[in-house]
């Protein structure tokens, strides 16, 4: 394990990290060729903490989906807690000159205000890039999990190379069956309790109804 400061593989990373500081422990390591241009495939397995991430502009990119997903009109903040600097942040990618593949992205904002998970594929080449991920607002937390048991927000970015948007339905559709999921267990959960207390009063009337046939066989004896 070393230690790096992130500076010198800065060209090996995505414009979206271009601006990251701190100190990270883990592994870079990879190929590069020279022909007749240059290419590189590096692979990289990294862990920072209390660190900067600066011009990461999440609302720019993930704004559409706290401004206009229905879901989420009524939960959205008017001023979001969002700082350039991170608690942790792990990363887990392949990065070659054509393609990144992220198959660990999680950052933890200062003061766990914050926190975001992302996975999938960003193409160098302007071809197909498409990111899953999970996205926590402390602010929105409690309402969304009262909403659909759970407190983070599913997004999928897609698009051409880094020019990268948002899919609403995405989102709408997830929060939806995650909603529907909560008020199906909600519901099980009421029949099963319903269900328990008319088994104990059945049970009850039962061992009465019992009692009262014990009590004639004795008289007519």
């Amino acid at each position: 394990s070393d230690v790096y400061k992130r500076q010198g593989f800065n060209a090996f990373f995505p414009p979206y990290l271009n601006h990251l500081k701190g100190r990270f422990d883990g592994q870079v390591g990879g190929s590069f060729f020279l022909t007749e241009k240059f290419e590189y495939d590096v692979s990289t397995k990294l862990k920072g903490k209390n660190g900067e991430l600066k011009d990461f502009n999440l609302i720019r990119v993930l704004g559409p989906i706290l401004q206009k997903v229905t879901l989420l009109k009524n939960k959205t903040p008017k001023v979001y807690n969002f700082s350039d600097r991170f608690k942790s942040l792990s990363i887990h990618a392949r990065s070659t000159t054509r393609n990144n593949k992220i198959s660990k992205f999680e950052l933890i904002g200062n003061n766990k205000d914050t926190s975001l998970g992302v996975k999938g594929n960003i193409s160098m080449a302007e071809a197909k890039s498409i990111l899953f991920g999970k996205l926590y607002i402390k602010q929105m937390g409690k309402d969304l999990s009262k909403m659909t048991g759970q407190a983070k927000i599913p997004f999928k970015l897609s698009g051409q190379g880094f020019s990268i948007l948002p899919e609403l339905k995405y989102t709408t559709v997830k929060l939806a069956e995650m909603a529907k999921r909560k008020v199906s267990r909600s519901i099980k959960k009421q029949i099963k309790k319903k269900v328990k207390k008319e088994g104990k009063k059945l049970q009850k009337n039962i061992k009465k109804e019992q009692q009262k046939l014990e009590n004639l066989s004795l008289i007519h004896i």
